[in-house]
């Protein structure tokens, strides 16, 4: 895990995209990378120069959900010799989506805030607890 590289978003809605990225900037210094399309993230990842301190994934997306993401990027022993952090927040919480995502391995599940400080407040424990403070 490389503590200064870039954050990735990934998710459809692009005022959740914006949302994190907000909450995101007042907290890090590391580049904040928003991607709209879960089916670019694979490819991303593999990328030899890529890697990422942490992914926050949407779950509800088009084309590639983000169970069908996680599934996929487990595939590829290029993305999990990173030994990326991967953070579901998701507005669909409920029984389904709690248990479909804790069958994989993730390092975290959470329901989207309505605040912007509410999730800064959430983003700021996760960010020190990974970065080690």
């Amino acid at each position: 895990m490389k503590k200064d590289g870039p954050i990735l978003i990934i998710d459809d809605d692009a005022d959740d995209r914006e949302f994190f990225k907000e909450a995101l900037s007042s907290l890090v210094t590391n580049e904040i990378v928003l991607l709209k399309d879960s089916t670019l993230v694979v490819d991303y990842l593999c990328q030899e120069d890529c890697h990422p301190f942490l992914i926050i994934s949407d779950i509800n997306m088009p084309k590639m959900n983000g169970f069908e993401l996680r599934d996929a990027m487990l595939q590829e022993t290029k993305i999990t010799e990173k030994k990326i952090p991967f953070l579901y927040f998701t507005g669909a919480w409920n029984e389904f989506t709690s248990e479909e995502a804790f069958k994989r391995p993730i390092n975290g599940f959470f329901h989207k805030p309505n605040s912007i400080e509410t999730l800064r407040e959430v983003l700021e424990d996760l960010i020190n607890y990974w970065k080690g403070r």
